[in-house]
């Protein structure tokens, strides 16, 4: 590959990368906003907030045949044009619309979520560990973006609209840097490898449940604390402002961890108990949430450090579990489809649970749980075992 190409590849990941958490970490920090000016209700507004998860799960089985229709390419190609013709219709007209495209939105995002692994493998064959730490971290670095920025965003331009709309740029940005890149490295399919474990071989494993397990729990916890902690924050004093920048606090605080974990995985001479380790500051994280002022801040730091760690690893383990591309791929598209399945119904309950009580004690607590619960499946998750 010629500089010109490594460089239109890493410029196509960093800035696909930016498309796959803001349009959903934008809305948590406003939704407030967004639900008085539309006049939703709490179950409405937590409808919104879950459903692109849930779309993600539903979405992630469609990734391995989007491949096999059209090929990499032109599948991205698909991908990147939908989010940005989505990112900036949806907010226009009203909240049926909003949701339906937010649905159009999250289904591409997922099957670029799938194929992602897929992606650095063609693109960085010799650098998959190095590529997909970078990965992870800009995924957490442009959600901490995104959350951040919202609510200044919105102060700025004084409407929640606008405040959404404006991440339609790095979309554009991305369709350009994807177009050079497609021009000087086409994506051709991986030279065919013999495969000794078949399709059905993965759905039955032991292992690839423990994986949907994992990342399904990580990923209830994240997407509910991308959702619910300004709301939660705000119930304990902190205002919108404050309760943004702490949500942006918590995506950000664990990019160094999560990189220099998952970029050091070999060196770790016991796995298991690494990711046991990362579940249980996650828990600690939760645990000190149910508390308020200085303590709760720190619950936030716990928490954004295991989130951080947990994620990467839990792709870095479909990577490391499966024995080729394909499947990879397959492997990919049921860890994720199933685990984010787990975490839109997560989401949901934990905002329901507000609803019914009018408080967030139980869903702090529930979260704290299910990551103790996470911890225990990371144990056989990270083991020596493979497909």
């Amino acid at each position: 590959m010629s500089r010109k190409s490594k460089f239109w590849a890493l410029a196509s990941v960093v800035l696909i990368t930016t498309l796959l958490r803001p349009p959903v970490a934008a809305v948590g920090p406003i939704l407030s906003d967004l639900q008085a000016s539309l006049g939703i209700s709490q179950s409405q507004a937590g409808l919104l907030a879950s459903l692109p998860v849930l779309c993600f799960g539903f979405g992630a089985f469609a990734g391995p045949w989007l491949v096999r229709r059209f090929g990499l390419t032109h599948a991205f190609t698909i991908i990147i044009v939908v989010i940005l013709l989505t990112l900036v219709l949806r907010v226009w007209f009203g909240f049926v619309p909003l949701l339906l495209l937010t649905v159009l939105l999250a289904l591409a995002i997922a099957i670029s979520n799938v194929l992602f692994p897929t992606l650095i493998r063609a693109e960085f064959p010799d650098r998959i560990a190095g590529m997909t730490a970078l990965y992870t971290a800009l995924l957490a670095l442009f959600a901490s973006v995104a959350a951040s920025a919202s609510v200044p965003l919105l102060n700025a331009t004084r409407d929640w609209r606008w405040a959404l709309a404006l991440w339609a740029i790095p979309a554009l940005l991305a369709l350009v840097a994807w177009y050079f890149n497609t021009r000087s490295n086409e994506l051709t399919a991986e030279p065919d490898i013999a495969v000794t474990t078949s399709d059905r071989h993965v759905w039955v494993h032991p292992i690839t449940w423990s994986l949907v397990a994992f990342f399904g729990f990580q990923s209830l916890n994240f997407y509910s604390i991308l959702n619910w902690l300004p709301a939660i924050l705000h119930s304990k004093g902190f205002d919108q402002a404050a309760a943004g920048g702490l949500l942006g606090l918590t995506t950000m605080v664990g990019i160094p961890t999560g990189l220099l974990v998952t970029a050091n995985l070999k060196r770790f001479k016991s796995m298991p108990w690494l990711v046991f380790s990362i579940s249980l500051i996650t828990a600690a994280g939760f645990g000190l949430l149910v508390f308020s002022g200085a303590l709760a801040i720190v619950g936030c730091v716990l928490a954004g450090i295991g989130l951080a760690s947990s994620f990467p690893i839990s792709l870095a383990l479909v990577a490391m579990k499966a024995n080729n591309k394909d499947q990879t791929t397959l492997l990919s598209a049921v860890v994720q489809g199933f685990g984010y399945l787990i975490a839109a119904v997560g989401t949901f309950a934990v905002g329901l649970t507000f609803e019914l009580s009018g408080t967030w004690l139980l869903g702090v607590v529930s979260l704290a749980a299910i990551a103790l619960v996470q911890a225990f499946i990371g144990l056989f998750a990270g083991s020596a075992r493979r497909l």
